[in-house]
């Protein structure tokens, strides 16, 4: 027994170094590492030394600053974003003053389906950055973060690192197994609307609804993808556990008044 223990345990560290120098082989596609580390990068460079004013100026400064100084590592929407605010600098004549510029950002920030992009990344530093400039750290980081063509999952992840930076306990909510078996139906009802959700195994969320919290992460991990994508995977399978839990204490309810 001793020696299949050793055996599992090598196959096991086998697999997952392959893992790990595949993650670094495509954070090294980049010249600036990933698109977290070059957003990181971007932006703690920027507020070195910037002279705030407001929370408008300071976004257009920095996705200005992001558009021009950013590394190669990044996906297609992040591509389309930069490809935006260059058209925004280009047409003046279009966009004459802040508000304006902000509006058609926003505009277009609420136009895709991103699952990630920057929000996660940009969360601590921006967090850390607001402390600085006596603004609301929560507030700040979401104002600024919502430019970005960010999905709503990836938002409520965000916020919920933000609550567990101030109080690490908030964030260890304890969910009461169902017991019920995860279906087809379900994955049609809460899925559907999600771009990864297609990519996301019935058996790993069978598996989540079932498990603690820390598990959703592990199962975010393992289905892969970057950063922001990881945590707004767990985010999406953290959600899906909470409304498969109040649809089966709903079910129990009504079947009880029927009784």
């Amino acid at each position: 027994m001793e020696v299949l223990d050793d055996c599992e345990r090598g196959v096991r560290d086998l697999v997952l170094n392959k893992w790990q120098e595949r993650l670094l082989h495509l954070a090294l596609k980049s010249n600036h590492g990933s698109d977290e580390s070059s957003i990181a990068g971007c932006f703690i460079s920027f507020v070195e030394g910037y002279c705030y004013s407001t929370r408008e100026q300071f976004v257009w400064d920095w996705l200005k600053y992001h558009q021009h100084h950013h590394g190669t590592g990044y996906g297609r929407t992040m591509r389309d974003h930069f490809s935006l605010v260059a058209h925004i600098r280009r047409h003046r004549d279009k966009y004459p003053d802040l508000n304006g510029k902000i509006r058609k950002l926003a505009e277009m920030a609420a136009d895709a389906d991103s699952f990630g992009n920057a929000c996660l990344a940009l969360m601590y530093p921006a967090y850390c950055y607001a402390k600085t400039i006596d603004e609301d750290p929560s507030e700040f980081v979401r104002y600024m973060t919502g430019f970005t063509h960010s999905h709503p999952d990836a938002m409520e992840a965000m916020s919920r690192l933000c609550l567990f930076i101030e109080n690490p306990e908030t964030i260890l909510i304890s969910i009461e197994d169902s017991g019920a078996e995860y279906d087809a139906v379900f994955r049609e009802r809460f899925c559907s609307g999600h771009a990864t959700a297609s990519n996301t195994p019935v058996a790993t969320v069978k598996c989540a609804m079932k498990e603690a919290e820390m598990h959703v992460v592990r199962e975010a991990m393992r289905i892969g993808g970057d950063t922001d994508s990881v945590l707004a995977t767990a985010m999406l399978l953290y959600k899906l556990r909470q409304k498969f839990h109040r649809i089966q204490t709903l079910q129990r309810v009504l079947e009880s008044e029927k009784l």
